[in-house]
């Protein structure tokens, strides 16, 4: 008999099965790694780690905080009590109640008014009364009806000085070493470099400047910080201001 023709309807399946084989094996491999992306932002990944999903929402949600004015206030402000203060470099020595009242004052901020910032450069040798001339004009630009406090005039009568002086409560104790002058006359700048970026109002600089070179750097300070300058002239305080005598007597007697 003849043979028998082969069934194509039954070998068609077989032969479209082994065609495709390939293309399912590629679909299973691309829908195995969709599933793995898809999964790895809410899968739990190594330990100490958060999925990739809660980092990036963790990171909009969570901004980096901007610095704000009042933080750099605060930074300047700590800045400047460890200046004045610690005790490491042997700067201003006070009692805690006065340090305490510094840093308070600080973040009071009571100097905002309507008055321009301003810096005003006293001149004058020792015993002219420039101290003196500096409390009276820092209690007008305060509004003051008494003396300004020791926390107020060493926050805006910036003196050299202050640095060799212990603020005691039975009173002032002033110990001069020549080896510490341009250490705390560097201290002096930076003291009044902080106080114009803190915006302080007013600062007065109660040194002997009697030398452009002494008061450039302070004038130059205020010209960066936007301040208005002004200059209280030994003459302004004491007509006989070059008698010798009476400048000696005046030392004589603040001993």
């Amino acid at each position: 008999p003849p043979p028998k023709c082969s069934d194509d309807s039954a070998t068609e399946p077989r032969r479209s099965s082994v065609w495709l084989a390939p293309f399912r094996l590629l679909w299973s491999w691309l829908v195995g790694v969709c599933r793995a992306l898809g999964n790895l932002g809410t899968a739990a990944t190594a330990p100490g780690r958060a999925p990739l999903q809660a980092e990036a929402s963790a990171a909009r949600s969570c901004p980096a905080k901007p610095a704000t004015k009042t933080n750099m206030s605060d930074a300047l402000g700590r800045q400047l009590l460890t200046l004045l203060f610690s005790r490491k470099g042997g700067q201003i020595v006070v009692e805690q109640d006065v340090e305490q009242a510094c840093e308070a004052y600080l973040r009071g901020r009571p100097w905002n008014s309507a008055h321009a910032a301003e810096l005003i450069v006293m001149r004058g040798p020792p015993g002219v009364g420039k101290s003196t001339r500096a409390r009276e004009i820092l209690s007008e630009r305060l509004g003051l009806d008494i003396a300004p406090s020791l926390a107020q005039q060493l926050l805006h009568i910036c003196s050299t000085d202050d640095f060799f002086t212990k603020f005691q409560g039975a009173g002032q104790v002033y110990t001069y070493d020549k080896s510490k002058l341009g250490r705390n006359h560097a201290k002096n700048q930076e003291r009044v470099k902080i106080l114009t970026r803190l915006g302080v109002t007013p600062i007065l600089v109660d040194n002997t400047n009697m030398s452009r070179k002494e008061m450039s750097p302070y004038l130059r300070l205020a010209q960066e910080a936007g301040y208005r300058t002004q200059i209280v002239e030994p003459s302004e305080l004491q007509k006989d201001w070059k008698d010798l005598a009476m400048l000696l007597e005046r030392n004589r007697r603040r001993q």
